[in-house]
């Protein structure tokens, strides 16, 4: 019974994981547009769930904060925060800095085979036009270059910087006529890190932190009622 009994809760534990990363990455994609409101038996249908692993999945959704319940209105995706992506973008471009800073002080460096694969992903997504998956391997690449400095605090902490981010860069790569630019951007990263010219990759790494706060004022201006 007991073997039983783990095993249904690794079960469990799973379909919450499984709901929790389909809804987080319908969110961060733009799917699920901010405003809009949702349930749980319509979530639980779209992905053939029972309702239980559907209001863990929101539970985990309304702490990151992406979800908010309202009185007489029910479960709503949250409506982007400007001064929140903004603060975002400024505490990843702390982290990446640091990072940087400390791998070329203690001579340590990130994963060079972990990066040149999600290169490759990311061009495969490129090339398949498959957004949602450029999408996370790019949150995935800049977690590794961070990683490099060798603090799982600090990546732990840009996951829960990047959430805020997300949906802005799901904004920008969609208005992008080629994701094949993205990789490229990315590429120039990779290049810098194997010629451990930090001063490069720091420079490289502003740049598209510079590039998002660009696009919170573009998204703003061009799509107000997702802010």
């Amino acid at each position: 019974m007991m073997y039983v009994e783990q095993d249904q809760q690794m079960v469990k534990g799973s379909l919450n994981q499984q709901a929790y990363t389909v809804l987080r990455e319908w969110i961060a994609s733009l799917r699920l547009k901010p405003g809009t409101a949702v349930s749980e038996n319509g979530l639980a249908e779209q992905l053939g769930m029972s309702r239980s692993p559907i209001r863990q999945a929101l539970k985990q959704l309304e702490h990151d904060g992406l979800v908010v319940t309202l009185p007489q209105r029910g479960t709503m995706i949250t409506k982007l925060h400007e001064k929140d992506a903004r603060d975002a973008v400024a505490m990843r471009i702390l982290l990446e800095s640091w990072a940087v800073e400390q791998m070329r002080l203690q001579q340590l460096h990130p994963d060079e085979h972990q990066l040149a694969r999600l290169l490759d992903h990311q061009a495969e997504a490129a090339t398949a036009g498959e957004y949602n998956r450029f999408l996370e391997v790019d949150s995935q690449f800049h977690a590794c270059i961070i990683a490099g400095a060798g603090n799982g605090k600090a990546v732990d902490l840009f996951d829960q910087v990047n959430v805020s981010i997300l949906r802005v860069r799901a904004w920008t790569l969609r208005r992008l006529k080629n994701l094949a630019d993205g990789v490229r951007e990315h590429r120039g990263i990779y290049e810098a890190i194997e010629a451990t010219d930090w001063e490069r990759v720091n420079q490289l790494l502003m740049e598209a932190d510079d590039e998002l706060l660009r696009a919170i004022s573009d998204m703003k201006a061009t799509e107000p009622d997702l802010f």
